[in-house]
């Protein structure tokens, strides 16, 4: 039976939700790898500075983070690969 890789990304506080799936479980764990090792790249607001100006930049800088990573919009997550039976039913 055909498979497929599907990398989830887990929050607490919300349900998992798959992220993209991959034929090639290489692949997947590839995507899972370059989302943790981004998700380490976040910076939190008072690292910016205290200043409403400061807050002003880092918002920006937090809206463009999120649209670069790797599995947006799926961010702010751990990341895990699971595999699952694909069926391609034609009726």
């Amino acid at each position: 039976m055909k498979t497929i890789f599907i990398v989830f990304g887990e929050v607490q506080y919300e349900s998992n939700l798959p992220v993209r799936a991959f034929e090639a479980e290489a692949d997947a764990q590839a995507l899972a790898q370059r989302c943790r090792e981004y998700e380490e790249t976040y910076r939190y607001w008072d690292s910016f500075g205290d200043s409403d100006a400061d807050f002003e930049r880092y918002t920006e800088w937090e809206k463009a983070w999120h649209a670069a990573h790797p599995a947006a919009p799926y961010s702010r997550r751990d990341y895990y690969v699971i595999e699952v039976p694909f069926v391609a039913e034609t009726k």
